[in-house]
């Protein structure tokens, strides 16, 4: 492959395109890329370089093939509600995924809650393919667990433990745990994981109930 035309983009998204290899890190010890001068007037072309297929498909020896995940990085740091939908397509078109899978999530987390109205309605579209949903899923994760204060909480009741109930193997084996509450008034989310997860936990029940016999 011959030397990316460097042309297609203006400095100093650029400097990118040569800026180096990048190490797996938490977001918080990814490179400052304000510091290069990029801001919020970057974004479309940052956009374009993180989805460059010429570029994530470069020989591994090339500077250029690190492009990409600077640039994503640097639409994080930027909060680029507008990259979200062209960054979920990698994970589908991409052959090589392992970068895309492990940075995108967190990616998503840098750019926060705004993001989740479109996040949760791709997941809601059955036409969306498994592997960016699967993108979707862990970045919704990653948003709730790095923006905890806008995670709304309400209160539904109270819980009190009056005694300890006498240790009894076999009344054990008939608890099963259920994700999904089944509890008029109280409805689960639209987590497409509940319906598996709950039918996983059923079937191993019954198993730990006839291994019980």
């Amino acid at each position: 492959m011959e030397n990316i035309d460097s042309n297609r983009y203006e400095p100093p998204v650029t400097s990118l395109l040569t800026y180096g290899i990048a190490n797996h890190a938490s977001p918080e010890q990814w490179s400052n890329y304000s510091a290069l001068g990029l801001g919020p007037e970057h974004i479309p072309d940052l956009i374009r370089m993180a989805t460059n297929k010429e570029l994530n498909e470069a020989y591994s020896d090339m500077l250029e093939v690190w492009a990409p995940l600077h640039a994503w990085r640097a639409l994080g740091q930027l909060r680029a509600e507008e990259a979200v939908m062209p960054l979920l397509s990698l994970c589908e078109t991409l052959e090589e995924k392992e970068w895309v899978e492990s940075e995108l999530p967190e990616v998503f987390a840098q750019i926060g809650p705004p993001i989740l109205p479109v996040l949760t309605a791709f997941l809601a579209d059955a036409s969306s393919p498994e592997e960016s949903r699967n993108c979707a899923i862990d970045g919704i994760g990653k948003i709730a667990a790095r923006w905890p204060e806008d995670r709304s909480q309400l209160t539904l009741g109270e819980i009190n433990l009056s005694e300890i109930v006498p240790n009894n193997p076999s009344e054990q084996q008939q608890i099963i745990f259920d994700p999904i509450p089944r509890v008029d008034g109280i409805d689960a989310s639209s987590d497409p994981l509940f319906e598996p997860r709950a039918n996983v936990y059923l079937m191993t029940g019954r198993r730990r109930r006839t291994a019980g016999k």
